[in-house]
């Protein structure tokens, strides 16, 4: 009776860690996205993200995405902010989006296809250098700073064709969509993704190794009630 409730005990915790490495390996990122910009002859309108002290908005007044599953997701500049009243849109220097939340290692990749001004889609060039792949696809080694995507830098890539000043003014938003790879950290058939040495069960979802533990002890615990039995 003795060895049954140890075998059993060690069939719960079996299932239990089996439960926890599951979790873990369907476990998915989330990132935080945001316009970040600089226009006007003397950067009177500027934003470089959350506490930089050069900025001429509020924390609060730039607009956020968070990110939880792959797929298209916007950032978008709202352009009738306060602080645009008096904005020089003649002179724009910088227009980019950062994705906070990336970290070495990251299977994510993040990649522009559509930028609107209003209602008015705009021309998009990805040089054949562009973060150093050559790719529109940028990843953590490749997003400048680790979290930056370049949309319009007058020092750096300038990916789109700039609207008139006066379109500027006359726009509530920009809007940039971009697609988002790698989140869900799942493989090519949708499940849970593994690492090198470890397998998961097809049927039951449970790691080949916690499964296979899983499996002896029950049959140890079946053995031991029948040899009683008997």
């Amino acid at each position: 009776m003795k060895i049954k409730k140890i075998l059993a005990g060690l069939l719960a915790s079996a299932f239990a860690l089996s439960a926890t490495v599951l979790s873990a390996s369907a476990a998915e990122k989330e990132l935080t996205a945001y316009a970040i910009f600089g226009m006007g002859e003397g950067w009177e309108s500027q934003y470089w993200g959350p506490g930089n002290e050069d900025n001429t908005f509020e924390d609060t007044e730039v607009k956020t995405t968070k990110i939880k599953e792959d797929g298209m997701h916007d950032v978008v500049l709202d352009l009738k902010l306060e602080g645009f009243n008096e904005a020089d849109f003649d002179k724009v220097w910088v227009i980019k989006a950062a994705f906070e939340g990336l970290k070495e290692g990251d299977n994510v990749t993040v990649a522009l296809k559509k930028v609107m001004l209003d209602d008015k889609e705009l021309n998009i060039t990805i040089p054949s250098d562009f973060g150093d792949t050559g790719k529109a696809e940028l990843t953590y080694e490749t997003l400048e700073e680790n979290k930056e995507y370049n949309v319009y830098n007058e020092w750096a890539a300038k990916l789109i064709e700039l609207p008139s000043g006066d379109e500027w003014r006359n726009a509530s938003k920009l809007t940039m969509t971009f697609e988002v790879k790698g989140l869900s950290d799942t493989d090519n058939n949708g499940g849970a993704a593994t690492t090198d040495d470890e397998t998961t069960n097809p049927t039951t979802g449970i790691p080949a190794s916690s499964a296979g533990m899983v499996t002896l002890i029950a049959a140890t615990l079946a053995a031991g009630t029948l040899f009683k039995k008997k």
